[in-house]
C-alpha cells in the first residue's frame, strides 16, 4: 500500500503483489482484482478482499478518518500551508 499526502487529506493506493509480480492470493478491491502496476485509490466505503476463495476471504472496508495532520510517503508530518 502507498500513501500520497497533501495539507488537507491523505490518499492510500493499493496494488496486488510487490510492484513486479502479483499475489498468490490476490487482492481485490469491490469484487474487482486489483493490478500490480496500475493499483487503486482507496475511496470511503470500498470492500478490500485479500484471497481468491470466497469461504477463506479476508474481508475489510476502508472508512476514511478527517485527520488535521498529514504525513509524506516516509511517515513525515507535513505541515499545512498557509493561504
Amino acid at each position: 500500500m502507498q500513501k500520497s499526502s497533501t495539507a488537507e487529506f491523505t490518499l492510500y493506493e493499493i496494488y496486488d503483489g510487490d510492484g513486479r509480480t502479483g499475489s498468490t492470493n490476490k487482492t481485490f478491491i469491490d469484487d474487482v482484482p486489483v493490478s500490480v502496476n496500475e493499483g487503486v485509490t482507496l475511496k470511503d466505503g470500498d470492500v478490500l478482499l485479500i484471497g481468491k476463495d470466497p469461504d477463506k476471504q479476508v474481508k475489510m472496508t476502508y472508512a476514511r478518518t478527517a485527520s488535521k495532520r498529514s504525513y509524506s510517503r516516509n511517515g513525515s508530518p507535513v505541515k499545512a500551508e498557509q493561504s
